[in-house]
Parts: structure tokens; C-alpha cells; sequence
């Protein structure tokens, strides 16, 4: 199987001029990113990022993001994203367990930067890279089963964990979701954050089909509205708060979307009231794609046969099994484990099969439908949360006693955290105050929205707080 630096140099010498990348005003071919990448690539290993070492992204959408991720590539090394939304320790965590020896951020996002591990020797600010002299001559050290990328993702444990996928299986993963984006005639637009596993096998994706991508730093509806208008985009993918704020956007203002013909979306459920709402003012259904950071797609929607409330069929090269509800995969873009992690790798996998913790059956029909999930995770916007790393958030102050976190049903975002707690006898603390303490050390979108101040927390007979009667108890009163 060709690496990802292949496909980008395919794309590189058969369409030098196409555009690969559109931010706003400014404009990069294909031949200007495979340069890029390369100077970027040969400066690395000029300051001694060797192949295997972690080198962290903490950057925006943009060209810099896109020239890093495949500098790493080239040189073999292992691209680190961190969500642009983490806070200070969560920086440090991932810093620290990944072991990163670089670092290419911005300043913005640095300052969060509690201290700098002794093992990051090399620190880049953002834009030193792609302002390198062009280099058309490197060549990559890479081979297809070295890890490419480690993405740090929220589980059912209290630290994320870092998903590790390969070249080979980014690139099988790219190859299955050419069933959604293939055609070299389509402009592919990824309003995501490409420190997500969706924007980043969207740029993958679109590198190995040719593709132009158009993107922008921020989530704007009104600006990627504009950049449909403008670009004749084809197609995007995102989540359900995202076309959300799209269909308000447009309800207020019109744009002509007639160029789109695919409207992906990932991360959460869609809700039948969104599917009418976007149908109004877009003329399209949003073709629902399931996956996760581990393996994505698992199963898609065809754009010519929207199942709406469905996962979909299974999508190319996917194969899955249920067992007790649970959905199983295997496929050859399954990741390779958790980095650093044997003890929750070897948890999930079972005979060589992925195990999901979703659960779903299958209608006779084949098409996937989602039945809940196993773990406890909350999916607010299509951004997990775990319940454990809130609380322990929230047990750093010294009034707490006790703490439960759990996702409360929310028109706009899907879900949303709801934390009961129980404060230590002779202790007092206002709700705002202690929502701030949190706010200091986690990222926003994983702050309670709803803090509530309770006696007691349900138990199990080993003392385990029971979160489904928390739900049950606390969340039904708020």
C-alpha cells in the first residue's frame, strides 16, 4: 500500500497547479504543498526529529497545520495534534505521556503551556516553517506500518487516550471513504479542526483523490457559507451543531449552494428535526456516517439512498459482528492501540475485532441503527467527554466531596454535562464559583452547564456511584 506522502507527490506531479488548499485569500497547489512539506521535512531532521519521535501540532486550520502533518510524515515521524480547545493540563498531559520531542503551536495557544517538558527540545512558532526555502529533492524515511499519527481522545478512563494509527491505516481509511469523496472534480470543504480524526482523514482523503480543500480557521457559518458561494464546493463534512449554525446562517441570509452535492455528518445523532430544518433550506439531506477516532467510517449513508436516523451501510472494506448489542469491526484501517497504553489496547480488542462500546443492530435490509452507547461518554456537539475527566476536575477543589457527571438531553448541543455534587461537612462554595475553579483547568466544552448541590449520590452495593440513577434522581429536576 502507498504511503501518504505518495499520494500527495502523485497529486504533486500529475496536477502541479490544481489548488490543494484554500484559506480565505491565499492559495496552495499541490506542487507548493509537496515543496513545503519537504523543506518543512528536512528541517526536522536537521534539528534532530528523528523517525519514530512525536512531534506536536497545536494549531488552527490552515496551511501551517497541512504542511506540518506531512513534514511529519516525510520524515517519519509521528504528528502529535492537540485539541486547540485543551487547557493547561491537559496540554501537559498529552505533552508528557506522548513524549513529544518538537512542538509547532501558536502563540495564543502556547500561553496555555504550563511548563515545557525537558523531552521537547525543539519549539516552533507558527508560521517558521512554511516560510522555508522550497525543497523538491527530499525523500522520505517513512515506511507503511510506522505510526503517522497519535490523536489524544476522551474515553471512559479519567486522561484521554491517544489513538495511534499508521500510514497504512490512515491510507486504508482513506480509501474507504472514497465512497464519499472521490470524484477529482470535487472541492472539499472541512469546517472541523483538523486535530480531529474527521478533518484529518479529510485532508488525507482529498490529498489522495486530488482534491481541492477550502478551510478557515474558526467556525464561521456565515464564512464557510460564503466560501460554498464562492468556491463551488461539492462537499463537507461535519457535525450536527455545525449545520445547525449553517441552516440558521442561511435561513438569515441565502447563499447559492447549488454547487453541493454531499453533506456529511459524523460525531452524534441527527435529530428528524434537523434533517427537516437543513432539507428547507439546502434542498439536501445530511448523509449520517459512523466511526470513531479508532476506525472511521464504519458504516456511511450513499448519498443517492439516505436512510434519515440511520448509521448506513457498512462501508468498503468493513466487516462487523454484534455481539450483546455491542459493535464489533475489523477492517484495515482499524488503529494499531492506545500510545503508551498497552493495558486499555489489550481492552479493546477481542480476537483480533475492534470493540466499539456502541451498541446497534442491523434491519433486514442492511442498513446499521444506533441503539446507545455502552460506555459512559457524553457527546456534546459531536465532542466526547468523559465523565471522569470533569470530575476530577471538579475533586481538585478542596470544598468537593463528591462528584458525578453525567450528560443531560439538550435541543442545540445533543448533550450536555450535568455534575451533582456533595460538599465535605463544613464546607460552602456558590455554584458560579466553583464552575470558574473548572473552567480554569478544563476545556470549556467539557464544563458543567448545570452544577447542582446534592445530600447524597446514588451507590451500588460496592460503593460505586450508579450515574444512570444520578440521571435518573438529579438530571429529570433540573
Amino acid at each position: 500500500m502507498a504511503l501518504l506522502v505518495d499520494a500527495l507527490r502523485r497529486a504533486a506531479e500529475s496536477t502541479p497547479d490544481k489548488p490543494a488548499l484554500i484559506v480565505a485569500d491565499r492559495t496552495i497547489t499541490f506542487a507548493d504543498l509537496d515543496a513545503m512539506s519537504s523543506a518543512a521535512a528536512r528541517h526536522l531532521e536537521s534539528v534532530g526529529v528523528n523517525r519514530g519521535d512525536c512531534v506536536a501540532l497545536h494549531l488552527s486550520n490552515g496551511v501551517e497545520i497541512v504542511v506540518a502533518y506531512f513534514a511529519c510524515f516525510k520524515r517519519g515521524a509521528i504528528a502529535l495534534p492537540i485539541n486547540t480547545r485543551f487547557k493547561s493540563q491537559e496540554i501537559d498531559y498529552v505533552l508528557r505521556h506522548a513524549g513529544a520531542v518538537a512542538y509547532i503551536g501558536q502563540p495564543d495557544l502556547a500561553r496555555e503551556i504550563l511548563g515545557w517538558p525537558d523531552h521537547v527540545r525543539v519549539r516552533y512558532v507558527e508560521g517558521e516553517l512554511v516560510r522555508l526555502e522550497p525543497d523538491t529533492t527530499y525523500r522520505t524515511e517513512s515506511r507503511d506500518d510506522d505510526p503517522a499519527a497519535v490523536l489524544y481522545t476522551s474515553g471512559t478512563t479519567a486522561r484521554p487516550k491517544g489513538v495511534t494509527h499508521t500510514q497504512r491505516t490512515m491510507m486504508a481509511l482513506a480509501e474507504s471513504s472514497a465512497a464519499l469523496l472521490g470524484d477529482p472534480n470535487d472541492v472539499g470543504l472541512i469546517p472541523l479542526p483538523m486535530v480531529h480524526m474527521a478533518a484529518l482523514l479529510g485532508v488525507v482523503s482529498a490529498i489522495r483523490a486530488g482534491i481541492t480543500i477550502v478551510t478557515a480557521p474558526q467556525f464561521d457559518p456565515n464564512v464557510y457559507l460564503d466560501a460554498i458561494e464562492r468556491h463551488r464546493v461539492t462537499a463537507m463534512t461535519g457535525m450536527p451543531v455545525f449545520y445547525r449554525a449553517l441552516a440558521e446562517a442561511q435561513r438569515h441570509k441565502p447563499r447559492d449552494v447549488r454547487s453541493m452535492r454531499m453533506y456529511a455528518v459524523g460525531g452524534d445523532s441527527v435529530p428528524t428535526a434537523l434533517q427537516d430544518q437543513f432539507q428547507q433550506f439546502f434542498g439536501r439531506p445530511l448523509v449520517e456516517v459512523y466511526g470513531l477516532s479508532e476506525v472511521v467510517p464504519v458504516t456511511m449513508n450513499r448519498v443517492d439512498d439516505v436512510r434519515c436516523g440511520s448509521l448506513g451501510q457498512l462501508a468498503p472494506g468493513v466487516s462487523v459482528r454484534i455481539v450483546d448489542g455491542e459493535l464489533w469491526v475489523k477492517a484495515p484501517g482499524v488503529f494499531v492501540g492506545y500510545w503508551n497504553n498497552p493495558e486499555a489496547t489489550a481492552q479493546a480488542f477481542r480476537d483480533g475485532w475492534f470493540l466499539t462500546g456502541d451498541l446497534a443492530h442491523e434491519a433486514a435490509d442492511g442498513v446499521f441503527w444506533f441503539d446507545g452507547r455502552k460506555k459512559e461518554i457524553i457527546v456534546r456537539g459531536g465532542s466526547n467527554i468523559s465523565p471522569q475527566e470533569v470530575e476530577e476536575a471538579i475533586y481538585q477543589h478542596p470544598a468537593v466531596a463528591e462528584v458525578a457527571v453525567v450528560g443531560a438531553p439538550d435541543e442545540r448541543w445533543g448533550e450536555v454535562v450535568v455534575a451533582a455534587v456533595v460538599l465535605r461537612d463544613g464546607h460552602a462554595i456558590t455554584e458560579s464559583d466553583l464552575l470558574a475553579f473548572v473552567r480554569e483547568r478544563i476545556s470549556l466544552y467539557k464544563c458543567p452547564e448545570q452544577l447542582m448541590f446534592v445530600a447524597a449520590l446514588p451507590k451500588g452495593p460496592t460503593g460505586k456511584v450508579l450515574r444512570r440513577a444520578v440521571k435518573e434522581s438529579f438530571v429529570q429536576r433540573v
